[in-house]
């Protein structure tokens, strides 16, 4: 008897590609999940997927994306708390997910992001989409924290990186998680005050949360994507490769965890 599949794709920018490649190599196997979750870049790959676009659009819309498309900065981002409004991120999302809930999905899915005022993971599995979806890649400083409900919102990865607690909780029997991030690479140098903000980030990814993410899944892969920066909206052809390659060589393992 077959297990109720979960997949939990996690948080890492412009390297976050490779989780098309691995649900690419995924389909190719005819193994489709029943819960998504993501974090960060992987719940925007995660809630395109679970919407019903094909791989092949997930893909064309990572591969023409420049930083034009995203960059719309802040006059004063001291007093605006952000580098980046945000705004022409959400209308990108929204022109291609247009203004949809959860429950409207053809996969259930939920997302992770982190509540700056009470400093707790939230999970967010109902209603708009693309807020959610915003909120939980809202990189603290880089773009403003997003407003749901009670809660003031910012990228899931400052606590959990890799929502597998949210996979599980929401009724996966089997959960494979894809972390783009991996170890935490060596830098030489930062060359302004955004920059080591960042770097911090990448540090407090690397050490507080990596390790808790992966308690709860079956499996976890691992795309070798080396020391390409999670902030340059480039090398997408290679990310994806590597995701699909990652792919393809945990199709037998999923397999054996799914009795098929």
């Amino acid at each position: 008897m077959e297990k109720k599949f979960g997949l939990a794709l996690g948080c890492g920018g412009a390297r976050g590609v490779a989780h098309v490649g691995f649900l690419k190599a995924l389909e190719e196997n005819k193994i489709k999940p029943d819960i998504i979750t993501g974090c960060s870049m992987g719940s925007i790959v995660g809630a395109g997927y679970a919407y019903g676009m094909t791989i092949s659009h997930i893909k064309n819309i990572l591969f023409k994306l420049k930083k034009s498309d995203l960059f719309d900065m802040n006059v004063n981002p001291i007093k605006k708390n952000s580098l980046l409004a945000g705004k022409k991120m959400r209308a990108l999302l929204a022109k291609h997910l247009g203004e949809i809930n959860f429950d409207q999905l053809k996969i259930p899915f939920g997302c992770v992001a982190t509540d700056i005022v009470t400093g707790r993971i939230v999970n967010l599995t109902e209603g708009n989409v693309v807020d959610s979806i915003c909120a939980s890649s809202s990189i603290p400083l880089a773009l403003p924290a997003v407003k749901i409900g009670e809660h003031l919102l910012v990228d899931g990865g400052v606590l959990e990186r890799n929502p597998v607690k949210l996979c599980k909780k929401m009724g996966a029997e089997v959960i494979v998680a894809v972390d783009v991030l991996g170890s935490l690479s060596h830098v030489s140098s930062y060359k302004n005050i955004f920059e080591l903000a960042l770097r911090i980030f990448d540090i407090q990814e690397a050490t507080l949360t990596h390790k808790s993410h992966t308690r709860n899944a079956d499996l976890v892969v691992y795309p070798d994507l080396g020391n390409i920066s999670q902030y340059k909206i480039e090398n997408q052809k290679f990310c994806y490769e590597k995701g699909y390659e990652a792919g393809i060589n945990a199709i037998p393992k999923i397999k054996e965890l799914l009795n098929i």
